[in-house]
Parts: C-alpha cells; sequence; structure tokens
C-alpha cells in the first residue's frame, strides 16, 4: 500500500477541504468512507470492523437515534436523515485507521504544510488586512483567512494544531535537520497565532 490511492490522497487534503466549505469536507469524509465499506463488501474483510471500539460506537449511534426520535422535541422535518447518516463518522474512522497504517507521518507531514500556509496567511491577514488571495474579514476585529465571512479560522488551528505539534515533537527528536527547523518555526507560529486570533 505505498503508492497514492484515492481515498488516501483525499485524507491528505481534508484540512483543505474544510477550508473550502462544509460541502467539500463533508464530500471528502463520504468518499473516503465509501471506499473504505467497498473494500469490506468487496474482499468480505469484515474483520476491520470486528472491534470492539466500532460495536461501542454502532451502540452509541443507535442509542442517540432513538433517544432523539422518542424526545418531545422530535420533528420529522428537524431529524430527517441526517442523524441516521452520522454513521459515516464511524466508518470514516476506520477508513482513516486503514488507509493511512504505515503512512500516518505522511499525512501529519502534508497537514502540516497546510497548517503552515493558512498560519502565514493569519499573519498577512493581521498586518496588511486581507489575506493572501484578498478575502477581507467583515468584521475589522477578528481574522477571516481562507474562510471568508464564517470567522472559524481559530477553530481549524485547534482542530489541527495538536496533531501536528505531536508530529514535530516527535520529528525533533529524529535526525532531519529540515525537520527540526520546519517544527520549530510552526510550533512558534501556532503559539504566537493563537493570541492573534
Amino acid at each position: 500500500m505505498n503508492s497514492i490511492t484515492l481515498p488516501f490522497f483525499l485524507i491528505l487534503i481534508l484540512p483543505m477541504s474544510l477550508l473550502i466549505s462544509t460541502g467539500a469536507s463533508e464530500f471528502c469524509v463520504i468518499m473516503i468512507s465509501l471506499f473504505f465499506l467497498r473494500k469490506i463488501v468487496i474482499e468480505k474483510n469484515w474483520k476491520l470492523l470486528n472491534n470492539k471500539i466500532f460495536f461501542l460506537l454502532l451502540f452509541l449511534w443507535v442509542y442517540l437515534i432513538i433517544n432523539f426520535a422518542i424526545s418531545k422535541n422530535y420533528q420529522v422535518t428537524n431529524f430527517s436523515f441526517r442523524g441516521i447518516l452520522f454513521i459515516k463518522y464511524i466508518l470514516f474512522i476506520f477508513a482513516f485507521i486503514y488507509f493511512t497504517k504505515g503512512r500516518i507521518d505522511r499525512v501529519l507531514f502534508a497537514w502540516s504544510i497546510i497548517l503552515t500556509i493558512v498560519l502565514i496567511d493569519i499573519y498577512f491577514e493581521f498586518f496588511i488586512g486581507h489575506n493572501l488571495i484578498g478575502i477581507k474579514s467583515h468584521d475589522p476585529t477578528r481574522i477571516a483567512s481562507f474562510l471568508g465571512e464564517e470567522l472559524k479560522i481559530g477553530h481549524f488551528l485547534l482542530g489541527f494544531s495538536f496533531l501536528c505539534i505531536g508530529f514535530f515533537l516527535q520529528s525533533i527528536a529524529k535526525n532531519s535537520k529540515k525537520i527540526k527547523l520546519l517544527g520549530l518555526l510552526i510550533l512558534l507560529l501556532i503559539l504566537i497565532c493563537s493570541f492573534i486570533t
């Protein structure tokens, strides 16, 4: 599994899809989950889902659907199939583990590059007034970065910073000077950026 398959590529660009739109990120998650499900069905390899964590998450998912369906606030229009489709996140967890097996460093390195670009963009917007592609925040006291009107770039940083910091702390112990320098630079940028946003 050394070649870059489509599901693995979608995992690599997942942070970028979050910057594009919710629809783009949902598309990535659904496609990765469907590729995983297809692999299980075609190869009849149900062992990939035969573990306690999967059944625990499945039980929690069914419980939440039943709990919502019998609640006083239940409305068919609100419920629709949204709750049922949350199964994609359970499948995504196992798809992520399967498709990144032995290649998690490549994923975290790619995510770190995307995170670094976002960090540079945040600083650029902080000093210039608009981001690298000309997007301006509608609130002059907030930084929008690539998210435009959503003003949720802090959430993006929070979500990916811990993963990338962990990756670079692990990488610093290795011999590559380039990785060490990039890791230390990103750590510094994240620390300062957390105050800016």
